[in-house]
């Protein structure tokens, strides 16, 4: 059985809110940086989607890069009874998902991709 501690749900609850953050300046990202600068910086909209996107891989990638005390820390997770990874890769499938969903509703309101102008 999966106990969950406080920790592990309040630590879940920020991954959800930040996958959401980042799912939203994904899709909408390029379209806050075209109204908030002039027009020399209209070339250099398709960065902002990348860089929020690559942001929550990034996170994990930061966590595996040091994959020994990733194992540790996990190994004594387990001990008392706690699991994380589980909940690291469920907020990562979550994170694709609601990413998926807003881009689908913008390509379906007409805005296109955001990465529109590299393809």
């Amino acid at each position: 059985m999966l106990i969950i501690s406080k920790d592990c749900n309040s630590r879940s609850t920020y991954l959800l809110a930040f996958g959401i953050i980042l799912a939203a300046l994904v899709t909408v990202g390029n379209l806050i940086i075209g109204l908030l600068y002039d027009q020399r910086y209209i070339a250099a909209t398709w960065m902002m989607p990348i860089l929020c996107c690559g942001m929550w891989f990034s996170l994990f990638a930061i966590a595996f890069s040091d994959l020994p005390l990733y194992i540790v820390n996990l190994y004594g997770l387990w001990q008392e009874k706690l699991f994380c990874f589980a909940e690291d890769v469920q907020t990562t499938i979550f994170y694709i998902v609601v990413l998926s969903l807003f881009l689908s509703i913008r390509y379906s309101l007409g805005f296109g991709l955001p990465i529109q102008q590299l393809l």
